[in-house]
């Protein structure tokens, strides 16, 4: 019998709730560590417990709110069977209960991210969510609204607000404009212009990163057309297929990345831009201006060109024949050490599927003593250049010439790495410029 209490002692100790000892603090940070609904299910365990979670959500510095479908946890996870407007309603109600949480303490927010695949439908509520990243005072903004969901139909993309709209959201005590402390900014698969964009530039001195992906309305965008821009240092822009001109100025620029066409492309004040990573601009266009573009960027250490060319434009037309254009590129760079290329060549007769056709016409023509002109801009003796990386290479003619003139240009070169795609030819192809290389420059096939 006296065994048995002591038995039912020991249970009763062992099942005795020592978390709920723990001071507010060390729980609040568990708490932290857990997604919304995890923190909201312990708010059941006793009165303790029940303004725990609040007290998470007031402490947290960052919010993602995060649509997850590969079934790993995010920081703020949302995942199930929903749909968009479950979606919408609930980051409605995680800011409402911030934005009431922290009136009185006037708390401002790191960071705020929403990612989910949302469109123009949604119009009024995501202005909200930009109006309360401006009153919080946020630091990092992302929007991405690419989502992982099919897509079904043609849907209008969410606008971001007008320069008149974002000037009349309320903003933190003490902050002159509109986002002022915005250090990042992150728009991803909905349109803004490029008057909206110049206007962060312009009104958020802090601002050091910004990143456009799949805008439709951006067309035309000056970067450091004022005093603007003086903190940037990294600017990316992807598949703007609207992109007109560009045009750059800024003195602390050291990373540019730009994927998608363009017809006019000027770089002026960017004294120490080192990297630099260009996709899908047409190749006529860049060696033909590439003295006019690059000339001047010396001190670039990295370059990077992601080409995706059609079977029709190498091989059916003469001016497409040859990709020395890129060695334009290297020229202009004198320092540079590493030059990698990806080359795909595709055998469909359209240039890209997801091309714009008012992007297509605006393209410059093709000169008519363009390969005359190229071989005069190429030709150079490269002190620097130690590692060229080929990437897609073929064995045809084209791949073969490129290869064969870096080795030419590259006086100091220690390794060229080509990618065959295990194609049998373009291996045998690729051994065939063992002949041609000097002694001690390592050869890599892959």
């Amino acid at each position: 019998m006296g065994t048995g209490v002591g038995s039912g002692n020991n249970t009763m100790l062992e099942k005795k709730d020592r978390i709920s000892e723990l001071p507010n603090e060390i729980l609040v940070s568990i708490l932290n560590r857990l997604s919304m609904e995890e923190a909201t299910r312990t708010s059941v365990l006793s009165r303790r417990w029940k303004k725990l979670p609040t007290m998470s959500f007031i402490a947290r510095h960052s919010l993602e709110l995060v649509w997850n479908t590969s079934g790993t946890t995010g920081n703020w996870d949302f995942s199930g069977n929903t749909d968009k407007w479950d979606f919408v309603e609930w980051v409605d109600r995680i800011l409402a209960l911030r934005s009431s949480t922290t009136k009185k303490a006037s708390v401002t927010l790191g960071d705020l991210a929403i990612r989910y695949d949302l469109n123009r439908s949604f119009q009024k509520y995501i202005d909200g969510w930009v109006s309360f990243a401006c009153e919080k005072g946020v630091k990092r903004l992302e929007l991405d609204f690419s989502g992982s969901t099919e897509k079904k139909g043609i849907l209008v993309p969410y606008g971001f607000p007008q320069v008149e709209k974002i000037c009349t959201m309320s903003k933190p005590c003490g902050s002159p404009t509109s986002f002022y402390s915005l250090k990042e900014l992150r728009l991803i698969d909905l349109n803004v212009s490029g008057e909206v964009l110049e206007h962060f530039l312009s009104n958020s001195p802090f601002l050091e990163r910004l990143f456009v992906d799949r805008s439709q309305s951006l067309v035309n965008l000056k970067v450091g057309s004022s005093s603007s821009s003086l903190n940037l240092k990294c600017l990316g822009i992807r598949l703007c297929y609207g992109m007109r001109s560009l045009k750059i100025s800024a003195p602390n620029l050291v990373s540019f990345r730009y994927d998608g066409y363009m017809k006019y492309l000027f770089f002026e004040n960017v004294p120490i831009l080192s990297e630099l990573s260009l996709g899908d601009i047409a190749p006529y266009f860049i060696s033909y201006d590439a003295n006019r573009l690059f000339g001047h960027l010396s001190q670039l250490r990295k370059l990077k060109l992601d080409m995706d060319l059609s079977l029709e434009m190498v091989i059916s037309s003469e001016h497409n024949l040859c990709l020395l254009w890129t060695c334009a590129l290297v020229k202009a760079a004198p320092f540079l050490r590493r030059f990698a290329i990806e080359m795909t060549f595709e055998t469909d007769d359209v240039w890209r599927e997801d091309l714009c056709d008012h992007a297509l016409t605006d393209l410059p023509a093709v000169p008519e003593d363009y390969e005359k002109e190229l071989l005069k801009v190429i030709r150079c003796s490269h002190p620097f250049l130690e590692v060229v990386e080929l990437t897609g290479f073929t064995g045809n003619p084209n791949t073969v010439e490129l290869a064969s003139h870096l080795l030419a240009i590259a006086i100091s070169l220690k390794e060229i790495i080509i990618g065959t795609t295990k194609d049998e030819k373009a291996r045998k192809s690729a051994e065939r410029l063992r002949a041609r290389i000097s002694p001690g420059v390592n050869l890599v096939l892959l």
